[in-house]
């Protein structure tokens, strides 16, 4: 499944489900705060791991992201080694 901005995910998810919400920390129309917001509201994101993708390493940045209920924060420029080692552990499985 994807969505070409925040705003599309919370409303496409109830229709398909998914182990993994993988997101832009800095998405078009709703950021990854209103996000969260929102996807609080969906039943069938409950219990779903949620990790961002950011574009900056400011700590600020990142405590406010993982506050939000985001399991994890992969910073860029990341490689495909450094995604795995974030996202596999959300999944239960190991790295």
């Amino acid at each position: 499944m994807g969505a070409s901005n925040g705003a599309e995910g919370p409303t496409a998810l109830p229709n398909n489900a998914v182990d993994l919400i993988l997101c832009d920390s800095d998405m078009r129309i709703m950021n990854r705060l209103e996000f969260m917001r929102q996807m609080t509201t969906v039943e069938s994101a409950k219990g779903v791991p949620v990790a961002t993708m950011a574009g900056t390493d400011s700590e600020a940045h990142v405590v406010q992201t993982l506050s939000a209920s985001v399991r994890g924060c992969i910073l860029q420029p990341f490689t495909l080694h450094q995604v795995k080692e974030r996202v596999l552990p959300l999944l239960g499985k190991k790295p």
